[in-house]
């Protein structure tokens, strides 16, 4: 029952920023981000809150389902690798080796790039 609320959390929070989001609108989104960090350029203030929101959202969210999955699923970030900006880069380099995915549900994308990047060991 812990696991079925905890993913009925994970789809709420997820979905906050955009209904029915998928890694195009992920990618779109998060690149406002990288491209503000990048250069100082804020070509769409909301959708760099947005990323940021989403980043601090999923890891939070990733954290508490930490507690009901098996070590070789749960996501360990690194000290010092957890800042908005750095999530988004895994993000959006993750969706940038993996085309395939992009029609994949946004928050799906998200966990599996931080499952690739930060494996628990």
């Amino acid at each position: 029952m812990k696991v079925l609320m905890a993913a009925l959390a994970l789809t709420s929070m997820m979905g906050a920023c955009a209904a029915w989001a998928d890694g195009n609108d992920l990618m779109q989104t998060c690149q406002s981000l990288l491209q503000f960090d990048d250069n100082g350029k804020a070509n769409n203030p909301m959708k760099i809150g947005q990323c940021v929101g989403y980043m601090n959202g999923a890891i939070g969210i990733a954290s508490e389902l930490n507690k009901y999955l098996p070590k070789e699923d749960q996501i360990c970030l690194p000290n010092g690798t957890s800042t908005p900006i750095q999530l988004a880069r895994v993000v959006v380099n993750f969706m940038k080796r993996s085309p395939q995915i992009m029609s994949y549900d946004d928050g799906a994308i998200t966990l599996a790039a931080f499952q690739a990047a930060y494996p628990c060991k």
